[in-house]
């Protein structure tokens, strides 16, 4: 596959963007619960830095797919008209902040719940400019609403899952701070990513078969006949998600009701359900495997 890049690109940055999101949402609830500014910071710093590092290293992905990686500013004349210049701005623009609230945290000690809410609301209209952006290609598996799905959920999914992994723990070690909600947070957000890619996969394969049928080509690939050739890619990807579902499920259940933190589980269930992501993807940008 040609594509590894823009693979790294949308799933590192889904994940910063979702991480920026679930720390505001973690952050407030430790805050509302009594947690002061010093636990506080200690409890969120990791996962801001990491964002602002998830989206550095997705930037620099998404540079290694340009042929000519110095003309990519030519790329920002037609923000009016176009997906792919409102997608580089609304990246870039997340990426600078997510960065700078990073560096807040650093030099204030305690990150700005206020500017992660805001990086998150940058991250989810940027997510939307790229599902535009493929949308709008002549590619007939990317042109289904199943790619918004597909592009949300792993914002959903994977931020769900590190902001439990890097803000669970550290929360854990603070007195008198409750967290098994992180848990019941983390499988609720993961299966409701989970959920809505079932709920409009019927659909999907219902488009693409139609396609089929009137054998649609988009050239220079054969992106329906080049789909039905990585069925194993996506019975792959259904079931390392719902082994992992049923893992973070397993944690909650022990969390909320028997009040037994499985970090260890929970790692497991993350290492599935994200490793089911990186599988979607691969199918998603399969049309390039012929080329």
């Amino acid at each position: 596959m040609h594509e590894w890049p823009l693979l790294i690109f949308t799933l590192l940055l889904g994940a910063a963007i979702g991480l920026t999101g679930i720390a505001a949402l973690f952050g407030a609830f430790l805050r509302a619960g009594g947690m002061n500014d010093g636990p506080l910071a200690y409890t969120l710093r990791p996962p801001v830095i990491a964002a602002a590092v998830l989206g550095l290293v997705a930037l620099a992905a998404s540079f290694l797919h340009l042929g000519y990686p110095l003309n990519a500013p030519n790329a920002l004349r037609h923000v009016d008209s176009s997906w792919l210049s409102r997608e580089i701005v609304g990246t870039s623009i997340f990426i600078g902040f997510i960065c700078l609230t990073a560096f807040w945290s650093i030099w204030k000690g305690t990150p700005n719940l206020f500017m992660l809410l805001v990086c998150f609301i940058m991250g989810i209209f940027d997510t939307v400019f790229m599902g535009e952006l493929y949308r709008n290609t002549s590619v007939t598996t990317w042109m289904h609403e199943y790619t918004h799905v597909m592009f949300i959920g792993g914002v959903v999914l994977c931020g769900a899952l590190l902001g439990l992994m890097l803000i669970g723990p550290r929360a854990a070690r603070t007195s008198g701070v409750p967290v098994r909600w992180m848990f019941a947070w983390a499988a609720g957000l993961s299966l409701a990513a989970i959920a809505a890619e079932l709920i409009v996969l019927p659909s999907y394969v219902s488009f693409i078969e139609t396609a089929a049928r009137k054998a649609v080509v988009t050239l220079p690939f054969p992106a329906v006949a080049v789909y039905q050739q990585f069925g194993d890619v996506r019975c792959l990807h259904w079931a390392l998600s719902l082994i992992g579902g049923a893992l973070i499920l397993y944690a909650a259940w022990k969390a909320f009701y028997q009040e037994k933190l499985r970090f260890g589980t929970a790692a497991v269930a993350a290492f599935f359900l994200i490793s089911g992501a990186i599988f979607g993807r691969i199918g998603f940008y399969a049309i390039h495997a012929l080329a």
